[in-house]
């Protein structure tokens, strides 16, 4: 297990993971949980954020993409 110290530090995160936490800071700035989102993807390979009907933000294809969906398990809004 690891000590607290190599817990907080952040320099041994990936990039995936450094990108997804820059996506959860953008939902809780919109006052959204990333638990009660879904996501779907535009014309211009960006994200679009909704909770449940109501369309929340736009997140640039920098930040999220397919990977990070995948393995953090965020849903997909249905066409």
């Amino acid at each position: 297990m690891k000590n607290l110290k190599e817990f907080l530090m952040e320099g041994n995160i990936s990039n995936l993971e450094r990108r997804y936490r820059d996506f959860c800071n953008l939902c809780n700035g919109y006052g959204v949980s990333v638990g009660d989102i879904c996501v779907a993807k535009t014309s211009k390979n960006n994200w679009a954020v909704y909770d449940g009907d109501r369309k929340v933000c736009l997140i640039s294809n920098n930040i999220l993409c397919d990977e990070i969906i995948d393995k953090y398990g965020i849903a997909r809004k249905q066409p």
